[in-house]
């Protein structure tokens, strides 16, 4: 499928017929290059999903000048499950930035979902350009992505600040270090047990089953899912943390350390009630706060979500939103738009 606009020519394609270009069009417009793997585990690495779909603008030698990509993936909407079409890798050639032509690029992919699929919805989380483009062309904006961070231990940043005297920094974290200590303290509750890295298993299974999804709009948190896009990811090591009531599972994290920034990031949290978030995030926290090179905790949640209650109880303090996520479907006009939206950092591919 094509058409013509302003002496540039656009397309659609499939991805495994234009991966190798898919990855060199990527790369041209990205800080940091990824590899045909990372790709391949993006594009393809879920089984049982729509193929993906490419869009292009080119020039009238038929080289990529831009590019944007729908990849599917499985969510819960009102506990029917169903592949919701993710807007992804949007690049424009930096020469051609600033005429229009990434706007044009987006309401063609756009029309097409009009046109072809109007009852698929779809999912975007953009930056403020191609936000601006999406909302001209009718894409809802349901809500915004909101950092959490959890001061586990000031020290390193301290002893920046004070010009590396150990002692004066150690003395200034201290009390807050005791705070936060009390605040985690006094979340836990009996009869809770922590494990931490864990392999996935079939209580992943009962739990995601287990778990309430009526009016929401959750992606998909099986064991296969949560394989491909955790444990099977190609360079980033991620870990999964259990949290058990007796013999069964509660809830889990999934987590991995960036230790050149001395912080732990929480990627994905399911608990079978959600009033156990505070639960797990506290005796979590607890052990991190153990290695004494982590000087914080990081959690990205929308701004609706239903973990978000009991954050500041437990010390985390919200940062200035990182960003909003957008919608677009006749799913979205009928009102998943403002449904109850779950999002996490999981929900963006990295």
């Amino acid at each position: 499928m094509s058409s013509q606009t302003d002496g540039f020519k656009l397309e659609k394609t499939s991805f495994a017929s234009h991966a190798e270009e898919v990855l060199h069009m990527r790369n041209a417009n990205r800080p940091i290059a990824q590899s045909a793997e990372y790709l391949a585990w993006r594009y393809q690495g879920l089984a049982g999903t729509q193929e993906p779909a490419i869009f292009w603008l080119r020039g009238k030698d038929g080289r990529a000048a831009g590019m944007a990509s729908l990849i599917f993936r499985p969510y819960w909407l009102d506990n029917v499950k169903q592949d919701v079409a993710v807007l992804g890798d949007i690049s424009l050639d930096s020469n051609l930035r600033g005429r229009g032509l990434g706007a044009v690029l987006l309401k063609f992919m756009t029309d097409h979902i009009r046109e072809i699929e109007p009852d698929r919805l779809a999912l975007v989380i953009p930056n403020a350009a191609a936000q601006r483009s999406l909302s001209s062309i009718g894409w809802v904006t349901p809500g915004r992505l909101i950092p959490h961070v959890l001061l586990l231990n000031a020290e390193h940043m301290l002893r920046r600040r004070v010009g590396g005297v150990g002692a004066l920094a150690k003395g200034l974290a201290w009390p807050a270090r005791q705070i936060v200590s009390a605040l985690l303290r006094k979340a836990r509750k009996p009869g809770y047990s922590l494990q931490l890295k864990t392999s996935l298993d079939d209580s992943f299974t009962g739990l995601w089953r287990d778990c309430d999804k009526t009016g929401a709009v959750i992606g998909d948190r099986d064991a296969e899912t949560l394989a491909w896009r955790y444990a099977n990811h190609p360079h980033i090591a991620f870990s999964f943390a259990k949290l058990l009531f007796g013999q069964t599972l509660a809830g889990y994290l999934v987590y991995s350390f960036s230790r050149e920034d001395r912080e732990c990031v929480i990627y994905d949290l399911v608990m079978r009630r959600p009033e156990e978030s505070s639960c797990m995030l506290a005796m979590f926290a607890m052990e991190v706060s153990k290695d004494p090179e982590i000087g914080n905790i990081r959690l990205l949640l929308n701004d609706k979500h239903p973990y978000r209650a009991n954050l500041r109880k437990l010390g985390f303090i919200s940062r200035e939103a990182s960003g909003v996520f957008q919608v677009n479907g006749e799913k979205a006009r009928e009102g998943k738009g403002s449904a109850q939206w779950i999002l996490t950092g999981g929900d963006k591919d990295i």
